[in-house]
């Protein structure tokens, strides 16, 4: 019962942060300490979400991450994938960490401009021409 308690604060927090980032053009997800997205925008109702978590690269690239960050007591951001940065928070609950990570997904105009971006469409079944118009009127 407490855990399912923790869990649900834990979510109701994240879900108003994921709003308040997302409208500032950042993807905000929580994953385990293997790298496995547990949380992320309901599917369908935002489409960079969709891109990066529907992406088999983007969860690779997440996993091995989480790989190295599950060393360090502070982990910092990295750029996975060029044009992608990845932002981790670890989670903690009553001064106690917990075995997940909250990861704040940053894109740049770099992005668009590698052969990253492609395959990232293509393995998340978007159209290049599409996802790289709504890429660009993101907010900075």
């Amino acid at each position: 019962m407490k855990q399912q308690r923790v869990h649900t604060t834990i979510s109701l927090d994240q879900n108003s942060l994921q709003q308040s980032l997302r409208q500032a053009g950042v993807v905000l997800i929580t994953c385990n300490d293997v790298g496995k997205i547990t949380s992320a925008p309901v599917r369908g109702s935002d489409w960079t979400a969709d891109f990066f978590c529907g992406s088999a690269m983007f969860r690779r690239a997440l996993m091995r991450c989480v790989e190295q960050w599950r060393e360090c007591t502070n982990p910092e951001a990295v750029e996975p994938i060029p044009g992608i940065w990845l932002v981790p928070t670890v989670l903690f609950s009553r001064r106690r960490r917990i075995e997940a990570l909250s990861v704040a997904v940053i894109t740049t105009e770099r992005l668009l401009e590698s052969e990253h971006f492609l395959a990232m469409c293509h393995s998340s079944n978007n159209d290049a021409t599409l996802a790289r118009t709504m890429m660009l009127e993101l907010p900075p």
